[in-house]
């Protein structure tokens, strides 16, 4: 399959003494292979009560027939971060691997 495309609703009610909650947010993910050997994937969403993007993910990953790349990405909010990796496909040399990574902390 070249694409694939989910979106999900959810709404959740609660009360308490003083106060009714309701929240609601759309969350949608996937993946794209835009190549044979280059693929995108993706997970984010929006929460209709701080009218802001939820939690959002990128991955891209490449093969370099008998490596691979990999480059995981969370542009948004607290948590940003990201983690570059490149390895060998063999699970033999599975070891053998360059990563680079930066979150919050460094």
């Amino acid at each position: 399959m070249i694409w694939n495309f989910s979106v999900g609703y959810n709404i959740q009610y609660s009360k308490n003494i003083t106060k009714d909650f309701i929240t609601q947010t759309v969350n949608f993910s996937g993946d794209l292979k835009l190549t044979p050997t280059w693929s995108v994937t993706y997970n984010s969403g929006y929460d209709f009560q701080t009218n802001d993007f939820s939690y959002t993910s990128l991955g891209f990953k490449k093969d370099l027939h008998c490596w691979e790349m990999s480059f995981d990405w969370v542009p948004l909010g607290p948590q940003t971060f990201y983690f570059f990796q490149i390895n060998v496909k063999s699970s033999t040399l599975r070891d053998l691997k360059i990563t680079k990574q930066r979150d919050r902390f460094n």
